[in-house]
């Protein structure tokens, strides 16, 4: 099992994360104020309820830098680094499910 999440809302993590059991890959868009801000808990809450997690902010791109969608907003290189985090992250945590 495996669980990623771009720009997830952070609002009650402790609650959220009880039935966690798949390493979780959180992205987040640095220019996100607001989920940025909540990082830090949400890291806590993952290390105190013993979860398997990589959290990565990318500094200077905003909410929808992943998607071309999103015209000005999408950053092509931090796309391509995120992207491959999430594939790297899926191959090591669904080998042999």
């Amino acid at each position: 099992a495996a669980c990623v999440v771009f720009n997830a809302d952070i609002k009650q993590p402790v609650k959220s994360l009880e039935k966690l059991k798949a390493p979780l890959l959180a992205i987040y868009a640095g220019e996100d104020a607001a989920a940025v801000s909540a990082v830090a808990a949400f890291e806590a809450a993952l290390k105190q309820g013993r979860r398997a997690h990589t959290i990565k902010v990318f500094p200077g791109v905003q909410r929808g830098f992943h998607d071309p969608a999103f015209g000005k907003v999408y950053n092509p290189a931090a796309a391509k680094e995120a992207w491959s985090m999430v594939l790297q992250h899926l191959e090591m945590n669904l080998k042999g499910t």
